[in-house]
């Protein structure tokens, strides 16, 4: 028998190997993005965070997110690092994993042994480092998550990674000081959890979504847990209503903190038309509406496109049949319903639809990138039905259990397939890039112009694809195709690259554009002789 310091030394041991292996597995699954330490390069708007970092922050006043300002200033990211930027995204990412699997974790051992108890299967207590891949929320939640395309495309946007990741440990740390201060009524919590909230979602709007599905995955755990002992319905629903307040206040609090940055800006509270545009409810029909909510859905869900695969779908369906495999049970064998068990119902209803939530607000399709909900409930949602295989039947539980960790592993290597594709991309597409700025720059040396010459691009170019390179949402678009459609193209957007690789040259006045597009009409496209052409006042480069 072992004694309670041999219990305590072992409970430790497995808590310690937890950490680790969490550790371990996310920093593997971020290598891609590590990788961006030995291939350095820069995507969209990174360029305008390198060379003019006072009309980036003041640009996300303007889109309502001071939080992302304020985070740049504590790090000290106003004049941008890109070593720094990189390994605070690392060291932000592990935190938030480790915090899930702790917080997660915890509520689902010990409900998971309780289940396991009630049917007689067999189960680890979680206390052995031996037993440590029995906790899926250790080695599952991270693998799924950080392997997620949408978590790689909002990573490819470095000149905010870290940030982002910050906001999103914030958003988990509010969630997890909401649930102390609630459940363990302890109220002296809630004003850092809801500062925290408000931060979070002043740096990025998604993490409403996120915040949402944390809350209502703790939900399902601590109802798993406690159900027994708190066997008055109103406790349960008296709960959800208060941390529907509390979000509430939270929610307040960044409206507040948005209209505060944006009269700072402007002078005015009204939303700029670059967020106000966002929302087509009104601004377009609703048949169009909803049919692009119906096109985004099915893409979800069916796992259409390189972003998608059918994750989300097999989590949802999977918890729905093992929940109804174990309702019927109890009816068989004549047992009531848990007590408020429709707001456990309604918790795993919240849950999955939350990555859903910005669509329908704004009427159409997110942004993949701003998808970080979606990407948090694959991951919680097969943590959650390995947790559920190991107490819904009994001794095929073992099988039933190893059925779903293999599943979770196989939409990881997917997954991860499709992060390496986009993540390859990128360093291909900024190759090429590299390559033709030089080349180009070259040309105009050639033709005599001085290195801070005027110069305009007309046209554009588009990256050459392998067969291994994918073109995502952001990834696989160059700089000299972005922003094509303003009155002088992608000059702003390429000159700004050329800036961060070292030449000098200088951005036409809009007035200036009409005449170099004229000028271009004659000349032919590049690489050929004559594309690019210096007549003492400016550089007009004909790229297509």
């Amino acid at each position: 028998m072992k004694n309670s310091d041999d219990r305590r030394r072992e409970r430790k041991a497995g808590k310690i190997a937890e950490i680790v292996c969490t550790g371990a597995v996310s920093v593997i699954c971020l290598l891609p993005f590590a990788s961006r330490l030995l291939f350095r390069s820069i995507s969209i708007d990174t360029e305008m965070m390198i060379n003019t970092p006072q009309r980036m922050l003041t640009s996300w006043l303007y889109h309502e997110r001071p939080g992302l300002v304020i985070s740049k200033y504590l790090f000290g990211q106003t004049s941008f690092h890109y070593t720094a930027e990189i390994a605070g995204t690392l060291a932000f990412l592990v935190l938030f994993a480790v915090l899930a699997a702790a917080f997660f974790g915890k509520e689902a051992e010990k409900s998971m042994e309780k289940n396991a108890g009630e049917t007689g299967a067999e189960t680890d207590n979680g206390n052995s480092a031996k037993a440590v891949w029995k906790n899926p929320f250790v080695w599952a939640f991270p693998l799924l998550f950080f392997t997620h395309p949408a978590v790689t495309e909002q990573l490819h946007f470095l000149l905010q990674s870290m940030e982002i990741a910050w906001a999103l440990l914030l958003c988990l740390v509010s969630c997890v000081l909401t649930w102390t201060a609630l459940w363990n009524r302890r109220p002296v919590y809630l004003p850092l959890a809801v500062l925290l909230m408000a931060w979070s979602f002043s740096s990025y709007q998604s993490l409403v979504a996120v915040y949402i599905a944390a809350c209502a995955a703790a939900f399902l755990l601590y109802y798993e847990k406690y159900r027994e002992k708190r066997e008055k319905s109103i406790f349960w629903w008296r709960l959800a209503a208060l941390h529907v307040l509390v979000f509430a206040v939270g929610f307040l609090l960044d409206k507040a903190a948005a209209m505060t940055g944006l009269y700072i800006s402007t002078g005015s509270v009204q939303s700029t038309a670059y967020v106000s545009g966002m929302v087509k409810w009104g601004s377009q029909p609703v048949g169009q509406c909803l049919a692009e909510l119906f096109h985004y859905g099915r893409q979800i869900l069916l796992g259409q496109g390189v972003h998608y695969t059918l994750a989300y779908l097999t989590a949802a369906a999977g918890t729905v049949l093992v929940l109804t495999v174990q309702l019927v049970s109890a009816k068989q064998k004549k047992r009531k319903l848990p007590p408020a068990f429709a707001a456990y119902l309604m918790a795993g209803i919240i849950l999955y639809i939350s990555p859903f939530l910005l669509p329908l607000y704004l009427g159409g399709a997110d942004q993949v990138r701003a998808q970080l909900a979606l990407a948090f409930v694959i991951a919680f949602g097969w943590c959650y039905l390995i947790r559920l295989m190991a107490g819904c039947t009994g001794k095929s539980v073992p099988a039933l259990r190893a059925a779903a960790c293999a599943a979770a592993c196989l939409f990881g290597v997917i997954q991860t397939g499709q992060t390496l594709r986009l993540t390859y991309t990128a360093y291909e597409v900024y190759r090429q890039e590299c390559e033709l700025s030089e080349s180009i720059a070259e040309a105009i040396e050639e033709t005599g112009a001085p290195a801070d010459a005027q110069v305009q691009l007309v046209g554009q170019l588009s990256p050459v694809f392998s067969g291994q390179m994918v073109r995502g949402e952001t990834i696989g678009w160059s700089f000299y195709e972005w922003d094509s459609e303003k009155v002088y193209g992608s000059s702003e957007r390429i000159l700004g690259l050329w800036e961060t690789l070292g030449y000098s040259y200088r951005l036409i006045s809009t007035d200036m554009a009409a005449s170099g597009n004229e000028r271009a009409a004659s000349m032919p496209c590049w690489p050929a002789q004559g594309s690019v052409s210096w007549d003492g006042t400016m550089v007009v480069v004909r790229l297509s």
